[in-house]
């Protein structure tokens, strides 16, 4: 999937490496959650089968559905801005600090607004367009951090009642969760804020208003970060 996703692939063959429906339903969510530098992913995929005698699929190729093609994507001002931030961000003093810069400028240059775009999902909503929703805000963040070299996945469940995206972030040998979409919040009088009340907090901080339903297993985060 890497490398078709590379190439922008409409198919890849994977009839030889026997994996299930199931198989592939982690190893694709897996894939997208764990690579934000394919801003072309759409919501999802397809795949061919063959019908086996005892009711199983054989599985033979999946298709990834792009949203975009990479002409419409704007990658060199997505670059720009990137190397940018990180150049900032890099000229922090400690991990704690290089992480925050990021945090601080996805909230203060990010509003979140829910439109039929194709980038509200992807690293560049809040990147190039200052907009997106929880997803794009999660993939903004991994993407800096990965690239700082920080271990970092997205996380996905629910909060509010409503489906969510969040990230985990390993932090001096210890993974912490972080919210940035729930730490931009709009005030009641319109205005917005910037807070640190989901930065680097434990599993039973996360998990008193939000509930964890990823296809994979993620790492414990058994306390809040102390400075």
């Amino acid at each position: 999937m890497f490398e078709s996703a590379s190439s922008l692939s409409q198919s890849c063959d994977i009839s030889d490496i026997g994996v299930t429906e199931d198989d592939l339903y982690t190893a694709f969510w897996a894939f997208d959650y764990d690579n934000p530098q394919f801003l072309e992913l759409g919501s999802g995929y397809s795949y061919s089968y063959v019908a086996e005698p005892n009711g199983q699929k054989d599985m033979r190729s999946i298709s990834i559905d792009y949203s975009r093609t990479s002409s419409e994507i704007s990658q060199g001002n997505f670059d720009s801005t990137v190397k940018s931030v990180l150049a900032q961000a890099q000229s922090q003093i400690g991990d704690y600090a290089k992480l925050q810069y990021v945090h601080d400028w996805i909230v203060n240059n990010t509003v979140y607004l829910k439109e039929d775009t194709d980038y509200e999902s992807e690293a560049d909503g809040p990147v190039i367009y200052g907009k997106a929703i929880c997803e794009g805000y999660s993939k903004a963040f991994m993407y800096f951090a990965q690239s700082m070299g920080y271990e970092c996945i997205c996380v996905v469940g629910g909060a509010s009642g409503i489906d969510h995206m969040w990230n985990m972030v390993k932090l001096e040998g210890q993974w912490y969760h972080v919210d940035v979409t729930w730490d931009d919040p709009v005030m009641s009088d319109g205005s917005h804020a910037l807070k640190y009340n989901y930065f680097l907090i434990s599993d039973a901080r996360i998990k008193l208003d939000h509930s964890i339903n990823t296809p994979f297993k993620i790492p414990s985060a058994p306390q809040n970060y102390a400075q």
